[in-house]
Protein backbone atom coordinates (compact mmCIF):
# COMPACT_ATOMS: atom_id res chain seq x y z
CA UNK A 1 0.00 0.00 0.00
CA UNK A 2 2.46 2.36 0.83
CA UNK A 3 4.19 2.12 -3.07
CA UNK A 4 0.66 3.04 -4.42
CA UNK A 5 1.34 6.54 -6.41
CA UNK A 6 0.48 9.73 -5.00
CA UNK A 7 -2.66 10.68 -7.43
CA UNK A 8 -5.87 9.21 -6.10
CA UNK A 9 -7.12 5.94 -8.31
CA UNK A 10 -10.88 5.48 -8.36
CA UNK A 11 -11.19 1.02 -8.00
CA UNK A 12 -11.98 0.42 -11.14
CA UNK A 13 -8.64 2.23 -12.98
CA UNK A 14 -6.86 0.53 -10.06
CA UNK A 15 -8.11 -2.86 -10.80
CA UNK A 16 -7.84 -2.14 -14.58
CA UNK A 17 -4.40 -0.98 -14.56
CA UNK A 18 -2.49 -2.60 -11.68
CA UNK A 19 -4.33 -5.72 -9.66
CA UNK A 20 -4.19 -7.64 -12.73
CA UNK A 21 -0.16 -7.48 -12.55
CA UNK A 22 -1.40 -9.16 -8.45
CA UNK A 23 -3.49 -11.37 -10.27
CA UNK A 24 -0.74 -12.43 -12.22
CA UNK A 25 1.70 -13.38 -9.88
CA UNK A 26 4.05 -10.10 -10.85
CA UNK A 27 4.58 -7.09 -8.23
CA UNK A 28 3.71 -3.58 -10.13
CA UNK A 29 6.04 -0.68 -9.35
CA UNK A 30 4.87 2.27 -7.79
CA UNK A 31 7.26 5.33 -6.42
CA UNK A 32 7.29 5.65 -3.44
CA UNK A 33 4.79 8.24 -1.04
CA UNK A 34 4.48 9.75 2.19
CA UNK A 35 3.14 7.97 5.09
CA UNK A 36 -0.22 9.51 5.43
CA UNK A 37 -1.52 8.48 1.68
CA UNK A 38 -1.15 4.49 3.50
CA UNK A 39 -4.72 4.74 4.98
CA UNK A 40 -6.58 6.34 1.91
CA UNK A 41 -5.35 4.39 -0.87
CA UNK A 42 -5.59 1.06 1.37
CA UNK A 43 -9.42 1.69 0.62
CA UNK A 44 -8.69 1.87 -3.24
CA UNK A 45 -6.65 -1.11 -2.88
CA UNK A 46 -9.29 -3.40 -0.90
CA UNK A 47 -12.04 -1.90 -3.20
CA UNK A 48 -9.70 -2.77 -6.24
CA UNK A 49 -9.13 -6.32 -5.08
CA UNK A 50 -12.91 -6.72 -4.82
CA UNK A 51 -13.96 -5.76 -8.22
CA UNK A 52 -11.46 -8.06 -9.57
CA UNK A 53 -12.76 -10.50 -7.85
CA UNK A 54 -16.41 -10.02 -8.80
CA UNK A 55 -15.33 -9.38 -12.70
CA UNK A 56 -13.29 -13.04 -12.32
CA UNK A 57 -16.37 -14.74 -11.16
CA UNK A 58 -19.18 -13.26 -14.00
CA UNK A 59 -16.67 -14.36 -15.98
CA UNK A 60 -16.72 -18.16 -15.06
CA UNK A 61 -14.84 -20.01 -13.06
CA UNK A 62 -17.01 -20.18 -9.59
CA UNK A 63 -17.80 -22.87 -7.51
CA UNK A 64 -19.84 -25.43 -9.61
CA UNK A 65 -19.79 -23.31 -12.99
CA UNK A 66 -19.39 -19.56 -11.52
CA UNK A 67 -22.71 -18.87 -10.90
CA UNK A 68 -22.59 -17.61 -7.30
CA UNK A 69 -20.22 -14.25 -6.34
CA UNK A 70 -18.43 -14.94 -3.26
CA UNK A 71 -15.88 -11.48 -3.39
CA UNK A 72 -15.35 -11.93 0.44
CA UNK A 73 -13.94 -15.65 0.07
CA UNK A 74 -12.10 -15.05 -3.49
CA UNK A 75 -10.25 -12.40 -1.69
CA UNK A 76 -9.39 -14.33 1.55
CA UNK A 77 -8.04 -17.25 -1.04
CA UNK A 78 -6.63 -14.74 -3.39
CA UNK A 79 -4.56 -13.57 -0.37
CA UNK A 80 -3.54 -17.26 0.40
CA UNK A 81 -2.92 -18.48 -2.49
CA UNK A 82 0.84 -18.53 -2.08
CA UNK A 83 2.48 -17.56 -5.43
CA UNK A 84 1.68 -16.47 -9.19
CA UNK A 85 -1.75 -17.51 -10.01
CA UNK A 86 -1.91 -18.09 -14.31
CA UNK A 87 -4.14 -15.22 -15.66
CA UNK A 88 -7.88 -15.89 -16.61
CA UNK A 89 -7.21 -16.17 -20.28
CA UNK A 90 -4.69 -18.56 -19.96
CA UNK A 91 -6.23 -20.37 -17.83
CA UNK A 92 -9.99 -20.80 -19.17
CA UNK A 93 -7.53 -22.20 -22.19
CA UNK A 94 -5.83 -24.42 -20.38
CA UNK A 95 -8.98 -25.70 -18.78
CA UNK A 96 -10.05 -26.35 -22.04
CA UNK A 97 -6.88 -28.10 -23.59
CA UNK A 98 -6.75 -30.29 -21.00
CA UNK A 99 -5.97 -34.06 -21.83
CA UNK A 100 -8.97 -35.69 -20.46
CA UNK A 101 -12.05 -37.56 -21.77
CA UNK A 102 -15.59 -37.94 -21.48
CA UNK A 103 -17.08 -39.57 -18.92
CA UNK A 104 -19.29 -43.15 -19.84
CA UNK A 105 -18.13 -43.04 -23.73
CA UNK A 106 -15.36 -45.52 -25.18
CA UNK A 107 -13.21 -42.77 -26.86
CA UNK A 108 -10.55 -42.20 -29.37
CA UNK A 109 -7.56 -42.53 -27.61
CA UNK A 110 -5.40 -38.89 -27.89
CA UNK A 111 -8.67 -37.02 -28.38
CA UNK A 112 -9.40 -35.12 -25.49
CA UNK A 113 -12.61 -33.16 -23.90
CA UNK A 114 -11.23 -31.00 -21.68
CA UNK A 115 -12.17 -29.24 -19.01
CA UNK A 116 -15.15 -26.78 -19.01
CA UNK A 117 -13.09 -23.53 -18.16
CA UNK A 118 -16.60 -22.22 -16.26
CA UNK A 119 -16.67 -25.09 -13.56
CA UNK A 120 -14.12 -25.66 -11.49
CA UNK A 121 -15.22 -29.14 -10.28
CA UNK A 122 -15.93 -30.02 -13.83
CA UNK A 123 -15.79 -34.16 -13.89
CA UNK A 124 -14.36 -36.08 -16.70
CA UNK A 125 -12.49 -39.36 -17.37
CA UNK A 126 -8.29 -40.05 -16.96
CA UNK A 127 -9.20 -42.81 -19.62
CA UNK A 128 -10.61 -42.86 -23.25
CA UNK A 129 -12.06 -46.37 -22.83
CA UNK A 130 -14.49 -45.31 -19.93
CA UNK A 131 -17.47 -46.87 -21.52
CA UNK A 132 -18.78 -48.51 -17.89
CA UNK A 133 -17.90 -45.28 -16.15
CA UNK A 134 -15.54 -46.56 -13.28
CA UNK A 135 -15.77 -44.62 -10.32
CA UNK A 136 -11.74 -44.74 -10.22
CA UNK A 137 -11.35 -43.19 -13.90
CA UNK A 138 -12.92 -39.66 -12.42
CA UNK A 139 -10.43 -37.28 -12.07
CA UNK A 140 -11.47 -32.93 -12.00
CA UNK A 141 -9.38 -30.21 -12.60
CA UNK A 142 -7.66 -29.85 -9.50
CA UNK A 143 -5.82 -33.66 -9.58
CA UNK A 144 -5.25 -33.14 -13.36
CA UNK A 145 -3.38 -30.02 -12.98
CA UNK A 146 -1.56 -31.64 -9.70
CA UNK A 147 -0.51 -34.40 -12.34
CA UNK A 148 0.66 -31.79 -14.58
CA UNK A 149 2.65 -30.00 -12.24
CA UNK A 150 1.35 -26.86 -13.06
CA UNK A 151 1.50 -24.83 -9.61
CA UNK A 152 0.07 -21.26 -11.06
CA UNK A 153 -2.85 -22.98 -12.92
CA UNK A 154 -3.79 -24.89 -9.08
CA UNK A 155 -3.43 -21.74 -7.38
CA UNK A 156 -6.20 -20.11 -9.91
CA UNK A 157 -8.41 -23.06 -9.31
CA UNK A 158 -8.08 -22.16 -5.68
CA UNK A 159 -8.83 -18.90 -5.82
CA UNK A 160 -12.07 -19.59 -8.01
CA UNK A 161 -13.36 -22.33 -5.60
CA UNK A 162 -12.02 -25.45 -6.07
CA UNK A 163 -11.36 -28.10 -3.92
CA UNK A 164 -7.88 -29.39 -2.90
CA UNK A 165 -9.31 -33.00 -1.47
CA UNK A 166 -11.57 -33.57 -4.31
CA UNK A 167 -13.30 -36.29 -1.72
CA UNK A 168 -15.36 -38.21 -4.28
CA UNK A 169 -12.73 -38.59 -6.72
CA UNK A 170 -11.24 -42.15 -5.84
CA UNK A 171 -8.25 -42.76 -7.78
CA UNK A 172 -6.50 -39.27 -9.05
CA UNK A 173 -7.09 -37.26 -5.83
CA UNK A 174 -4.92 -34.32 -6.10
CA UNK A 175 -2.46 -35.53 -3.26
CA UNK A 176 -1.64 -38.70 -5.13
CA UNK A 177 -1.57 -36.56 -9.13
CA UNK A 178 0.81 -34.82 -7.29
CA UNK A 179 2.72 -37.77 -5.31
CA UNK A 180 2.43 -40.24 -8.44
CA UNK A 181 4.23 -37.68 -10.84
CA UNK A 182 6.71 -36.79 -7.92
CA UNK A 183 6.16 -33.12 -7.62
CA UNK A 184 7.50 -32.03 -4.36
CA UNK A 185 6.19 -28.84 -4.59
CA UNK A 186 3.41 -29.00 -5.32
CA UNK A 187 2.42 -31.36 -2.40
CA UNK A 188 3.68 -29.12 0.08
CA UNK A 189 1.27 -26.43 -1.44
CA UNK A 190 -1.83 -28.88 -1.33
CA UNK A 191 -0.46 -29.99 2.11
CA UNK A 192 -0.58 -26.22 3.55
CA UNK A 193 -3.94 -25.37 1.29
CA UNK A 194 -6.23 -28.50 2.87
CA UNK A 195 -5.68 -31.58 1.67
CA UNK A 196 -3.06 -32.29 4.54
CA UNK A 197 -5.88 -35.23 5.72
CA UNK A 198 -4.98 -37.13 2.26
CA UNK A 199 -1.25 -37.85 3.62
CA UNK A 200 -2.61 -41.02 4.30
CA UNK A 201 -5.83 -41.31 2.27
CA UNK A 202 -6.40 -45.22 0.59
CA UNK A 203 -6.42 -44.90 -3.42
CA UNK A 204 -9.35 -46.43 -4.54
CA UNK A 205 -10.02 -50.20 -3.72
CA UNK A 206 -6.66 -51.13 -3.06
CA UNK A 207 -4.88 -50.84 0.46
CA UNK A 208 -1.99 -48.48 -0.62
CA UNK A 209 -1.18 -44.91 -0.05
CA UNK A 210 0.34 -41.93 -1.69
CA UNK A 211 3.24 -43.07 0.28
CA UNK A 212 3.31 -46.80 -0.57
CA UNK A 213 2.44 -46.33 -4.28
CA UNK A 214 6.42 -44.47 -4.55
CA UNK A 215 7.86 -45.90 -1.66
CA UNK A 216 9.74 -48.50 -4.37
CA UNK A 217 10.92 -45.74 -6.41
CA UNK A 218 14.87 -44.28 -5.50
CA UNK A 219 13.97 -41.38 -7.39
CA UNK A 220 11.72 -40.23 -5.32
CA UNK A 221 13.08 -40.66 -2.11
CA UNK A 222 12.77 -37.05 -1.51
CA UNK A 223 8.92 -36.78 -1.91
CA UNK A 224 8.80 -40.16 0.40
CA UNK A 225 10.75 -38.80 3.30
CA UNK A 226 8.59 -35.78 3.35
CA UNK A 227 5.44 -37.58 3.41
CA UNK A 228 7.16 -39.27 6.51
CA UNK A 229 8.55 -36.82 8.01
CA UNK A 230 4.48 -35.08 8.04
CA UNK A 231 2.65 -37.70 9.52
CA UNK A 232 2.47 -40.48 6.22
CA UNK A 233 3.64 -43.18 8.95
CA UNK A 234 1.96 -41.67 12.46
CA UNK A 235 -1.10 -42.40 14.62
CA UNK A 236 -4.07 -41.05 14.19
CA UNK A 237 -4.13 -39.51 17.58
CA UNK A 238 -1.86 -36.20 16.55
CA UNK A 239 0.44 -37.91 19.59
CA UNK A 240 3.12 -38.07 16.66
CA UNK A 241 4.10 -41.80 17.17
CA UNK A 242 4.87 -44.12 14.80
CA UNK A 243 2.37 -47.07 13.98
CA UNK A 244 4.19 -50.51 13.32
CA UNK A 245 1.12 -51.77 11.39
CA UNK A 246 0.91 -48.58 9.21
CA UNK A 247 5.15 -48.97 8.80
CA UNK A 248 4.72 -52.73 8.16
CA UNK A 249 1.65 -52.03 5.32
CA UNK A 250 2.99 -49.20 3.34
CA UNK A 251 6.64 -50.10 3.82
CA UNK A 252 6.05 -53.59 2.66
CA UNK A 253 3.45 -52.86 0.05
CA UNK A 254 5.65 -53.85 -3.17
CA UNK A 255 7.56 -56.50 -1.72
CA UNK A 256 11.24 -57.44 -2.33
CA UNK A 257 10.99 -54.01 -3.73
CA UNK A 258 10.06 -51.75 -1.31
CA UNK A 259 12.08 -54.19 1.03
CA UNK A 260 15.43 -52.87 -0.59
CA UNK A 261 14.68 -49.09 0.08
CA UNK A 262 13.88 -50.33 3.90
CA UNK A 263 17.69 -50.30 5.02
CA UNK A 264 17.92 -47.19 3.02
CA UNK A 265 15.28 -45.49 5.06
CA UNK A 266 16.87 -46.48 8.55
CA UNK A 267 20.57 -45.03 6.69
CA UNK A 268 18.87 -42.28 6.42
CA UNK A 269 17.50 -41.60 9.43
CA UNK A 270 20.53 -42.52 11.73
CA UNK A 271 22.27 -39.75 9.83
CA UNK A 272 19.62 -37.13 10.91
CA UNK A 273 19.74 -38.30 14.42
CA UNK A 274 23.33 -38.67 15.30
CA UNK A 275 23.18 -35.24 13.83
CA UNK A 276 21.08 -33.77 16.00
CA UNK A 277 23.08 -35.58 19.03
CA UNK A 278 25.97 -34.12 17.43
CA UNK A 279 24.23 -30.46 17.44
CA UNK A 280 23.27 -30.96 20.87
CA UNK A 281 26.87 -31.08 22.07
CA UNK A 282 27.91 -28.15 19.68
CA UNK A 283 24.83 -26.35 22.24
CA UNK A 284 26.34 -27.81 25.21
CA UNK A 285 29.45 -25.63 24.56
CA UNK A 286 27.62 -22.43 24.63
CA UNK A 287 26.37 -22.95 27.97
CA UNK A 288 27.68 -20.47 30.53
CA UNK A 289 30.11 -21.88 33.30
CA UNK A 290 28.39 -21.84 36.40
CA UNK A 291 29.61 -19.30 38.89
CA UNK A 292 30.20 -20.93 42.14
CA UNK A 293 28.07 -20.24 45.64
CA UNK A 294 27.05 -21.97 48.86
CA UNK A 295 23.47 -21.89 48.38
CA UNK A 296 23.88 -23.41 44.83
CA UNK A 297 25.79 -25.83 45.92
CA UNK A 298 22.95 -26.57 48.66
CA UNK A 299 20.61 -27.18 46.24
CA UNK A 300 22.73 -28.93 43.88
CA UNK A 301 22.97 -31.60 46.75
CA UNK A 302 19.49 -31.40 47.59
CA UNK A 303 18.65 -32.14 43.89
CA UNK A 304 21.14 -35.63 44.16
CA UNK A 305 20.39 -36.67 47.24
CA UNK A 306 16.45 -35.35 47.68
CA UNK A 307 17.42 -34.68 51.56
CA UNK A 308 17.18 -31.89 53.39
CA UNK A 309 18.18 -33.58 56.83
CA UNK A 310 21.51 -35.57 54.85
CA UNK A 311 22.45 -32.34 52.89
CA UNK A 312 22.61 -30.50 55.79
CA UNK A 313 24.52 -33.38 57.60
CA UNK A 314 27.29 -33.84 55.02
CA UNK A 315 27.46 -29.93 54.58
CA UNK A 316 28.16 -29.07 58.90
CA UNK A 317 31.15 -32.35 58.66
CA UNK A 318 32.57 -30.69 55.93
CA UNK A 319 35.13 -27.60 56.53
CA UNK A 320 34.48 -24.68 54.85
CA UNK A 321 37.28 -24.76 53.06
CA UNK A 322 36.24 -27.84 51.37
CA UNK A 323 33.34 -26.74 49.89
CA UNK A 324 34.69 -25.76 46.53
CA UNK A 325 36.20 -29.14 46.15
CA UNK A 326 32.33 -30.79 46.38
CA UNK A 327 31.30 -28.27 44.27
CA UNK A 328 34.15 -29.17 41.41
CA UNK A 329 32.82 -33.24 42.20
CA UNK A 330 29.38 -32.07 41.36
CA UNK A 331 30.25 -29.86 38.48
CA UNK A 332 33.56 -31.05 36.43
CA UNK A 333 35.07 -27.49 35.24
CA UNK A 334 34.74 -27.16 31.54
CA UNK A 335 37.06 -24.84 29.23
CA UNK A 336 35.61 -21.75 28.35
CA UNK A 337 35.30 -21.84 24.72
CA UNK A 338 34.81 -19.13 22.02
CA UNK A 339 30.64 -20.96 21.65
CA UNK A 340 29.72 -19.49 24.75
CA UNK A 341 29.55 -16.36 23.36
CA UNK A 342 26.27 -17.49 21.54
CA UNK A 343 24.82 -18.40 25.33
CA UNK A 344 21.13 -17.14 25.10
CA UNK A 345 21.19 -15.89 21.57
CA UNK A 346 18.47 -18.61 20.86
CA UNK A 347 17.49 -17.23 17.22
CA UNK A 348 21.07 -17.02 15.80
CA UNK A 349 21.40 -21.13 17.08
CA UNK A 350 18.17 -21.51 15.74
CA UNK A 351 19.32 -20.35 12.44
CA UNK A 352 22.51 -22.71 12.98
CA UNK A 353 20.42 -25.28 12.83
CA UNK A 354 18.39 -24.81 9.90
CA UNK A 355 21.35 -24.34 7.71
CA UNK A 356 22.83 -27.84 8.74
CA UNK A 357 19.35 -29.00 8.53
CA UNK A 358 18.82 -29.96 12.17
CA UNK A 359 15.23 -31.70 12.96
CA UNK A 360 12.98 -30.28 15.30
CA UNK A 361 9.94 -31.20 17.39
CA UNK A 362 7.82 -33.70 15.40
CA UNK A 363 9.76 -34.48 12.70
CA UNK A 364 13.03 -35.55 15.56
CA UNK A 365 10.37 -37.85 17.17
CA UNK A 366 9.49 -39.43 14.26
CA UNK A 367 13.56 -39.46 13.20
CA UNK A 368 13.95 -41.28 16.28
CA UNK A 369 11.35 -43.68 16.55
CA UNK A 370 12.12 -45.19 13.06
CA UNK A 371 15.84 -45.63 14.26
CA UNK A 372 13.94 -47.79 16.86
CA UNK A 373 11.48 -49.45 14.89
CA UNK A 374 12.75 -50.25 11.28
CA UNK A 375 15.79 -52.69 12.52
CA UNK A 376 12.77 -54.77 13.83
CA UNK A 377 11.14 -54.57 10.70
CA UNK A 378 13.39 -55.30 8.49
CA UNK A 379 14.56 -58.80 10.73
CA UNK A 380 10.88 -59.31 10.50
CA UNK A 381 11.00 -59.31 7.00
CA UNK A 382 14.57 -61.05 6.88
CA UNK A 383 12.51 -64.11 8.69
CA UNK A 384 9.63 -64.27 6.59
CA UNK A 385 11.48 -64.52 3.13
CA UNK A 386 13.63 -66.33 4.70
CA UNK A 387 10.79 -69.00 5.66
CA UNK A 388 9.33 -68.81 2.57
CA UNK A 389 12.63 -69.79 0.74
CA UNK A 390 12.73 -72.61 3.39
CA UNK A 391 8.88 -73.47 2.30
CA UNK A 392 9.57 -73.56 -1.21
CA UNK A 393 12.51 -75.61 -1.42
CA UNK A 394 11.28 -77.98 0.30
CA UNK A 395 7.88 -78.19 -1.89
CA UNK A 396 11.21 -78.82 -4.26
CA UNK A 397 12.46 -81.50 -3.02
CA UNK A 398 8.46 -82.65 -2.32
CA UNK A 399 7.66 -83.09 -5.97
CA UNK A 400 11.27 -84.35 -7.05
CA UNK A 401 10.17 -87.43 -4.60
CA UNK A 402 6.84 -88.02 -5.35
CA UNK A 403 6.93 -88.08 -9.42
CA UNK A 404 6.27 -91.90 -9.34
CA UNK A 405 9.72 -92.63 -11.31
CA UNK A 406 12.38 -94.31 -9.44
CA UNK A 407 14.83 -93.66 -12.11
CA UNK A 408 14.61 -96.94 -14.34
CA UNK A 409 12.79 -95.82 -17.12
CA UNK A 410 14.92 -92.41 -17.56
CA UNK A 411 18.14 -95.29 -18.26
CA UNK A 412 16.48 -97.18 -20.61
CA UNK A 413 15.17 -93.95 -22.52
CA UNK A 414 18.68 -93.03 -22.70
CA UNK A 415 19.92 -96.44 -23.54
CA UNK A 416 17.60 -96.52 -26.17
Amino acid sequence: VARVSAPRLSGAAFSQHNWSSVYRGREPHFPPVAAHHIIAYSRNFYFAMDTSVMKAASAGGGVGGGTSNEPELKRRRLLDAGGPIEDDETARRKMRDAEVYERGVDGDFRVYAGFDPDDVADVKSAVSHDGDAYDSHIIKPMGHFAREGDLPMMRWLYVNGADTRDEEVLFWFPLYSAVRFGTLEVCKWLFAHGAAGDIKRTVADTRYTPLSGIFDESDKRTLSRWLILNGALCKDDDTGELDHDLITKDLTYHGDDSARELPELLMWAREHHQCRSAFGVFLMGTLSILEYSNTKLRHAFLARIRSEKVVDRILRNTPPDQYRLLWDELFPQRVCCSLAALCGKSGILELIGDYVGIMRGREARIIRQLTDLLPGVIAELDAKRAQSNLEADSNDDSDDDNDGSDGSDDFYESDA
